[in-house]
């Protein structure tokens, strides 16, 4: 059995006007008690499988200053969390700062401007890339459920006792015949030259990112009913992977240790304008919108293999000098190597509303897409747009007066909409792959020869899916405290991507195309209840639902 005793919550609020702090402290102390058992054999000295301290600190400190004057207004915040695990080998902290702040510059200029970091390190055991658990033999948790129950862990000698190295730490039972019997060499948990305690503790998987965003704004009013805004976001994330295997015990004792480095970036840049113009005519009212929107996304990978190492424990790239590892290797720790992926996408698009004495609602929207997805320029933009209407029942004269009915809408629309999503980003344009055909030393790091390999078939035909959709809703709330929606949609999808066969004397047996059809019809509703409604509290009931079918029409 495993208990946790979790104990010392502390918190301390501090308000001072104008500037307001809030602080929040939080201490959590755990201790681990009781022991694993292991067939027969039951040792205190296991518990260090389970945790990295006796005593786990997790620690949050969040500071958060506000404040405001005539013009400006601003808002700065920070924070630290760090959340150990029980188990070694694993650990997570993270460090983050925000900040936000608006000025009023004139009379009819404002601007603004969002910012913030933040430090992410995560610490696995040393396995595998991802999720995987990794090798049996070095998942901590196999090793002491799935293993050979009447083995012990430590080494024995003749006369019962625990086995020692040199700095006065017990040996694992990891290779035959270290631990004494009177019947002969006796095999040991698991694999051979496999100790869990030495790779939990030694091997690392610790992956480190950087996210930075960015955001910033000017927005301006002129003529009464016209205002404009621009403004221009990046977020740009930064990650770098560190793999280490030890070369005593483990997978990669035979190739002296093993070390990969994978370092990654992604940037996303947007930037918007907007021009809305809104005017009210008694009881009439109308706004526009007209828009720009652009999106450039970069990202880029590169991956760094070694092994056969010098010094134990030392992990960086002068320690290694295996350039290239095995294919085995190459498994859990990738390959040299790397690449860079970039795309585009430019948008415009016009938006009218209006409405009168808000019983009736008519709204209408159209805007272009163009995707650097697309190689032809004439199937690169899409044309997509949409129109509705609405009727708010419980506004009008004549059914005023009842009391049970608090609101009741009628209404629908009909919109196209595009999907670019499925396809690859350099689908339409011809790839080639260079490599070397073959190597002139057994590191394989001088290639004798080079070779250009065509990808994929070039696809230039490929466009947008369109997708067109009928809606019919109907929201209401009766007495106040019932409340629900109802919607029935039938969807079109055209020019839908499908893997068409082809014949594989062009080197692939299939290519993409805009050839399906799917049609879509469902209903779904949202149902609910205000049990308790007050001023003070409001506890709700609800429950939502739907079912579609979907079909190939071609």
């Amino acid at each position: 059995m495993s208990t946790f005793f979790v104990n010392g919550i502390c918190k301390a609020f501090a308000d001072n006007t104008p500037l307001q702090r809030k602080i929040t402290v939080i201490i959590k102390s755990c201790t681990f008690i009781g022991t694993p058992t292991h067939g027969a054999m039951v040792n205190n000295d296991i518990t260090m499988m389970f945790k990295t301290i006796h005593r786990i600190i997790a620690f949050l400190f969040y500071l958060c200053p506000h404040t405001r004057t005539d013009k400006t207004d601003y808002y700065i915040s920070g924070g630290y969390l760090e959340d150990p695990s029980y188990i070694m080998g694993s650990k997570f902290n993270r460090y983050n700062i925000r900040s936000n702040i608006n000025t009023q510059v004139t009379k009819w200029l404002r601007a603004g401007i969002n910012m913030s970091y933040s430090r992410r390190a995560m610490q696995s055991p040393g396995t595998r890339w991802g999720r995987n658990p990794g090798d049996t033999n070095e998942n901590i948790f196999i090793w002491f459920n799935d293993d050979n129950m009447l083995a012990p862990i430590w080494r024995y000698n003749e006369n019962g006792e625990v086995l020692r190295d040199d700095a006065g730490n017990k040996l694992v039972n990891d290779r035959t015949g270290v631990v004494y019997s009177p019947l002969g060499q006796t095999a040991p948990p698991m694999a051979n030259q496999y100790d869990p305690i030495k790779i939990a503790h030694d091997n690392i998987n610790e992956s480190i990112y950087n996210d930075i965003n960015m955001n910033g704004y000017l927005e301006a009013k002129f003529l009464k009913d016209f205002t404009f805004r621009t403004s221009l976001a990046v977020d740009e994330t930064y990650m770098m992977k560190s793999r280490y295997f030890n070369k005593e015990t483990g997978r990669y004792r035979t190739s002296g240790g093993g070390f990969a480095r994978n370092y990654w970036d992604y940037m996303n840049i947007n930037a918007l304008q907007t021009l809305n113009w809104s005017h009210d005519y008694g009881n009439h009212h109308v706004d526009a919108l007209l828009g720009h929107e652009f999106n450039w996304t970069r990202s880029s990978s590169l991956n760094y293999v070694s092994s056969m190492s010098l010094i134990p424990n030392f992990n960086t790239f002068a320690n290694f000098i295996a350039l290239n590892t095995s294919a085995a290797a190459q498994a859990s720790l990738g390959s040299n190597g790397g690449g860079e992926d970039q795309i585009a996408l430019e948008g415009y698009f016009l938006r009218a509303n209006y409405n009168y004495d808000s019983r009736y609602f008519v709204s209408a929207s159209v805007r272009t897409d163009g995707s650097s997805k697309f190689k032809n320029v004439s199937d690169r933009w899409g044309w997509f747009w949409s129109l509705g209407g609405a009727w708010r029942i419980s506004n009008e004269e004549w059914i005023k007066d009842a009391s049970w009915l608090t609101d009741l809408k009628l209404r629908a629309d009909y919109g196209t909409t595009g999907n670019q999503s499925g396809i690859g980003n350099y689908a339409g344009y011809t790839t080639w792959g260079y490599a070397a055909t073959g190597w002139l030393n057994s590191g394989a790091s001088m290639p004798s020869g080079w070779k250009l390999t065509q990808n994929a078939m070039a696809n230039s035909s490929l466009t947008w899916e369109t997708k067109k959709t009928w809606d019919v809703g109907l929201d209401f709330r009766l007495w106040d405290r019932f409340y629900g929606t109802i919607d029935w949609y039938r969807s079109m999808t055209d020019d839908m991507l499908w893997n068409v066969p082809m014949s594989i004397e062009k080197g692939q047996t299939t290519i993409a195309a805009n050839s399906a059809k799917m049609k879509t019809w469902g209903i779904e509703f949202d149902l609910g209840v205000d049990i308790i409604k007050t001023p003070d509290i409001l506890w709700s009931f609800s429950v939502n639902g739907g079912h579609y079918k979907s079909t190939m029409a071609n």
